[in-house]
C-alpha cells in the first residue's frame, strides 16, 4: 500500500511539473500577450527555425508585407481593428520576403512539445514602443518639409523634397502602420501625408523652373562635367546649358612624382549659384601613390567620382 501511494505522489509530482514546464503564452496567450498591448503571434513547426519564421510570417502578414512561402500552412485566425490573434502550422520552412519593413520584433523562448513533437515560439511587437518608434521617424520627415518650405534657395529646396519624395513608399508604410497600432493618435499624420503628396507637384513646378547649367575647369574637365550631370539627372534635375542654376567647379587631380613615384591628392572646389544666392565646397581626397603614372591618373578620376557621388548632393543639402 505504500508503494502505490508513493506512485501515486510521485505521478502527481512530474504530472505538476510539467503542468509548470509549459510556458503560459502556450496555454493562454491572451493572458500573457494582450491584444490591447501587443501584437503577437504562434509559430509551429518541426524545428526552432521554422517555428520563428512561421510566427515572422504572421506578423508580416498583419501589416501587409508580403511573404514567400515554400510549404503549405493552415492559418487560423481572427482580425478586426483592435484585436488580433494568430496560430500558424507550417510542416515546412517558411522564408519571409526581404521587403519586409517591420522591426521591433521580440520573441518568448523556443518551447519543444516532446508528445507532439513540434516546437513553438511567440513573435511579439509591443504597440506603445513601436507606435513611439514610428512617431519619431515621422516626425523627423515634418521638420524635413517644414525646412523644404522655409528654403529660401530653391535649388537646395528641390533637393530637400526630392529626398522626400525618394523616401515616400517608407513614410507611407509607417503610416500604415501607425494607424494599424493606434488609429486615434495616428490621425495627427494626416497632415504629414498630404503635404508629401502635394510637395511631389511643388518639386516638379520648381525642377522645370529651375534648369541647371553645368562647368568645369581644371583637370578632367569633360569627365568631371559629366559625372555632375549624371548625378544631378538620377535625382530628377534638368540640364540646360542656358540654366539658370549654375553649378561651376574646378578640379585638380595634383599629379606629382618624386624619386620614381607618382603619386595624385585630388581636390575638388564647387560652386552653386542661383538668384544671387551662392554655396561653395571643397571636397578632397587622401594623397594615393604609385610607381605606374597611369595607374595614377586612373586613381585620381576614380577618386573625384567618389567625392562628387559621396559629397555633391549631401554638401548642398547640409
Amino acid at each position: 500500500m505504500k508503494k502505490i501511494y508513493i506512485s501515486i505522489l510521485f505521478m502527481s509530482l512530474l504530472s505538476t511539473f510539467y503542468i509548470f514546464a509549459i510556458p503560459k503564452w502556450v496555454t493562454n496567450l491572451e493572458a500573457e500577450f494582450p491584444c490591447e498591448l501587443f501584437i503577437r503571434a504562434k509559430g509551429e513547426g518541426n524545428s526552432e527555425f521554422s517555428a520563428k519564421n512561421a510566427a515572422l510570417a504572421e506578423l508580416n502578414a498583419y501589416f501587409g508585407e508580403s511573404i514567400e512561402t515554400k510549404s503549405y500552412a493552415q492559418i487560423i485566425k481572427t482580425q478586426d481593428n483592435s484585436f488580433y490573434s494568430s496560430t500558424s502550422s507550417y510542416k515546412e520552412d517558411v522564408t519571409v520576403s526581404t521587403s519586409s519593413k517591420l522591426f521591433g520584433i521580440q520573441y518568448t523562448e523556443i518551447y519543444y512539445d516532446k508528445k507532439e513533437n513540434k516546437y513553438s515560439i511567440c513573435a511579439y511587437i509591443n504597440k506603445a514602443e513601436f507606435f513611439k518608434i514610428i512617431s519619431q521617424k515621422l516626425f523627423f520627415y515634418e521638420k524635413k518639409l517644414e525646412s523644404a518650405q522655409e528654403e529660401n534657395n530653391e535649388f537646395i529646396k528641390i533637393l530637400i523634397l526630392n529626398d522626400i519624395i525618394s523616401n515616400q513608399n517608407e513614410i507611407q508604410t509607417l503610416y500604415n502602420y501607425s494607424y494599424l497600432l493606434d488609429s486615434q493618435n495616428a490621425q495627427k499624420f494626416d497632415e504629414l501625408m498630404v503635404s508629401v503628396n502635394e510637395s511631389k507637384v511643388m518639386l516638379l513646378k520648381l525642377k522645370q523652373k529651375n534648369p541647371i547649367s553645368v562647368s568645369c575647369i581644371g583637370d578632367y574637365s569633360t569627365q568631371v562635367e559629366k559625372i555632375i550631370s549624371e548625378i544631378l539627372t538620377n535625382k530628377g534635375f534638368i540640364i540646360s546649358k542656358n540654366g539658370n542654376c549654375k553649378i561651376s567647379t574646378t578640379c585638380y587631380a595634383n599629379i606629382s612624382e618624386h624619386n620614381n613615384f607618382f603619386s595624385c591628392n585630388p581636390i575638388i572646389s564647387v560652386s552653386v549659384e542661383l538668384e544671387n544666392n551662392s554655396s561653395n565646397f571643397v571636397f578632397s581626397s587622401e594623397e594615393f601613390a604609385s610607381l605606374n603614372k597611369q595607374t595614377v591618373i586612373k586613381r585620381a578620376l576614380y577618386e573625384i567620382k567618389m567625392l562628387l557621388n559621396e559629397n555633391l548632393i549631401q554638401s548642398v543639402i547640409n
